[in-house]
């Protein structure tokens, strides 16, 4: 049997649209937008066989400052816990009085999120202890294991397989993250039709 869902009333449905695109708004205000999406975002390894010197990286992208202050904000949208992920929103739309193509738009498009977290870590085949490493996968290691906190078992991880070649990692991360950020911008409009939508209502009503 399935769980019924909690009692939601229309002020906290309005709350929780209203504070997912003011959480937009400040993450779009952050200067990641500036330092990632631009066209030569990229890396290129320098090696000198000559020497024999170590590789060396020439990132064009975030700095660690910038993307810190980003997933600040961003774990706001992929963690089930103040009920503004993108997997929460996509079940409100399901109990808001809206037109049936945008709660149907809103969950395709997170379904969509679903299976490119779930794919091949974009660009490139990574294998760690024979794992072959999702999207979800590495997103995890570098959330957890070292920028947003500190899981033990993740950090294990990211040590042994993602500092050795961090900058090259960095930069994959903040490709993967502007994917999802086009979709976490995507919603606003949508939220706002349904704010409206719901203002017709009193407060105290049940959805």
């Amino acid at each position: 049997m399935s769980k019924k869902p909690d009692p939601l009333t229309v002020l906290e449905a309005k709350r929780r649209l209203q504070l997912y695109n003011e959480k937009v708004d400040e993450i779009r205000a952050l200067s990641f937008r500036e330092k990632v999406f631009i066209e030569n975002h990229g890396i290129t390894i320098h090696f000198n066989f000559e020497t024999q010197e170590p590789a060396k990286f020439e990132k064009r992208g975030s700095t660690r400052e910038a993307t810190l202050s980003l997933v600040s904000l961003l774990r706001l949208f992929l963690q089930p816990k103040d009920k503004i992920s993108l997997w929460e929103i996509a079940d409100l739309y399901e109990r808001l009085p809206v037109p049936a193509e945008d709660s149907t738009s809103v969950r395709r498009v997170v379904d969509g999120v679903d299976a490119y977290l779930d794919e091949p870590t974009s660009g490139v085949a990574l294998v760690f202890n024979t794992e072959k490493i999702t999207n979800r996968k590495f997103l995890e290691l570098m959330m957890y294991g070292d920028l947003a906190h500190v899981n033990p078992e993740k950090r294990a991880e990211y040590e042994k397989f993602i500092k050795p070649g961090l900058p090259f990692y960095e930069t994959l991360f903040e490709e993967m993250v502007a994917t999802l950020l086009n979709v976490i911008w995507s919603f606003p409009e949508t939220n706002k039709r349904a704010i409206q939508a719901l203002e017709a209502l009193p407060d105290s009503q049940i959805l």
